[in-house]
Order: structure tokens, then C-alpha cells, then sequence
């Protein structure tokens, strides 16, 4: 797999919200990729985006433009480096998402939220939005259609309607955790609060039980995974009742394929 580390720079006015990052060609050409392709982005987490062509001040300058969602995605700040490479999703066959702000509760059809975003790539977790752009023209479509009302919470009261300003996350992807939306695929809205702290429950638990799940991958040893098991059935947490329900679903799916994999090595020796 061909990648190339590139300096992150903020992406110019217009370019907000619409999951593009700009590179200059002949580095997109290095990793065999072309302008419209999607690219994975690595800083300390993983994210995706569409790749286009550099504005003509930053040709033969390496270095990349994304916006402040793209850069919060992949958890990086201007100048830093990324590492890009080219990426090979699935196309989504369901995909939930609901607003990312706590203090936003959202009432809309998911065709006025799909339209925008067909042939986008996502990873679970991801935050989106709707550039203002494509936010005006979805109001002036869909008026007559549906109805959809933003109620978001101002110091003064005032309620703000506007779909480019509401920030929403891609709370579950179906079948995989890293997708590109497609015209199936299913969007899923769900209207706020509730969906936003599960998520978080579930993103708690997956990432402190990500180093058992590495181990069970790297080890084929009988002893060494009848340790592992131990050591997740005793993992504990004192967070709240909705984390340590999820860690104990988390828990025992884990100890079953450690299981598995235990029963399948015995097998294997009998033979």
C-alpha cells in the first residue's frame, strides 16, 4: 500500500462541510490516487476523505487542506502531518446518525440529510455537516416535500433555523465501521440526546477493551489465551450502569471467541 506523510493546513472559505481535502496531483499520483478518489486519513485516529486538486498557491508544495471536521475526524491541528493513502470501502447499507451536540434536538426527514451526502466516506464515530452550500439548496428542494425544524438553544432565546449549522454524528455503519454512503443505503435520523450519550457508552467501552481484542489476535497459544480470558473477566469499571452494562456485553462476546480460539487450537493439536 502506497501512502505519503503530508503537512495539514485549514482548507480555504468554501470548502467547509463537504468532506474534501486538497493535495496537489503529483503526490495524489504517488499513491496511485486521481482527483475525486477517497483517501484514508491517518493522525491518531482514522477518517476518510475526497480527494481534490490543490489550488494553483499551493502546487508542488506538500501539503494537505482539510477542514476543522476533517481534522477533528482524523485528531490532528494544523501543522501537523497525516499520513493519506488510498482507501477501498464498502458501500453502507445502513447508517445511523444524530446530532453531536447535546443541546440540539433534530426533527428532519433523512432524504433532506441523505441528498448531500451520497458517494461520502465515513468511520464510525465521525463528525459531519452540511456545508452552507448544499444547505440551501436542499431547503429550497425539499420545501415543499418536508418539513424539517433545527432546535438549537441560544443565550437569547432564539431558535435557529439552519441545517448547515447542526454538526451530526455517525453513530452506527452497517456492515462495516469504515463505508461510502450510496442511494440504498439506509440513513437512519435519531433525534438527539439519548443516541449521543449511548454512543459515547459504546466508544468508552470499545476503546478500553481495544488492547484485549489486539492480544487475541496476535496470540496462538493455549495458556497464554486461557490469561487473556482472566484478565477480561476481571476487567471492571465504575463509570456508570449504562458503561458497565456495555463493557459486560463487551466482555463476554470477547471471551467467547477467546474460547473459540482455544477450542480450536486443542483441535488442532489432536490432530
Amino acid at each position: 500500500m502506497k501512502q505519503i506523510e503530508l503537512k495539514v493546513l485549514e482548507s480555504i472559505s468554501g470548502d467547509e462541510g463537504k468532506g474534501i481535502m486538497r493535495i496537489d496531483l503529483p503526490f495524489l499520483h504517488e499513491i496511485g490516487a486521481k482527483d475525486g478518489d477517497i483517501l484514508a486519513v491517518e493522525g491518531r485516529r482514522k477518517t476518510f476523505a475526497i480527494a481534490r486538486m490543490a489550488y494553483l498557491g499551493d502546487a508542488g508544495l506538500k501539503l494537505v487542506r482539510m477542514d476543522g471536521i476533517i481534522r477533528r475526524n482524523s485528531n490532528v491541528g494544523a501543522g501537523e502531518t497525516v499520513k493519506i493513502y488510498k482507501a477501498n470501502l464498502k458501500l453502507a447499507k445502513k447508517v445511523v446518525v444524530c446530532p453531536a451536540n447535546s443541546n440540539v434536538v433534530l426533527s428532519v426527514e433523512p432524504e433532506v440529510i441523505m441528498q448531500p451526502i451520497i458517494g461520502r466516506p465515513f468511520a464510525q464515530g465521525d463528525i459531519f455537516s452540511i456545508s452552507k452550500e448544499q444547505g440551501r439548496d436542499i431547503s429550497k428542494f425539499f420545501n415543499d416535500v418536508f418539513i424539517f425544524e433545527i432546535f438549537k438553544s441560544r443565550d437569547d432565546g432564539v431558535k435557529d433555523l439552519s441545517l448547515s449549522n447542526v454538526k451530526l454524528k455517525v453513530l452506527r455503519t452497517y456492515p462495516n465501521k469504515e463505508i461510502v454512503i450510496d442511494k440504498g443505503t439506509e440513513l437512519i435520523v435519531k433525534k438527539g440526546k439519548k443516541e449521543l450519550f449511548k454512543s459515547r457508552f459504546v466508544e468508552y467501552t470499545e476503546s478500553y477493551m481495544e488492547p484485549f481484542e489486539k492480544k487475541l489476535n496476535l496470540i496462538n497459544n493455549i495458556q497464554e489465551l486461557e490469561k487473556l480470558r482472566d484478565k477480561v473477566n476481571s476487567t471492571k469499571v465504575r463509570i456508570s450502569p449504562n458503561v458497565i452494562k456495555n463493557l459486560n456485553n463487551f466482555k463476554f462476546n470477547l471471551m467467547r471467541r477467546i474460547d473459540k480460539k482455544v477450542s480450536n487450537l486443542r483441535k488442532k493439536k489432536k490432530k
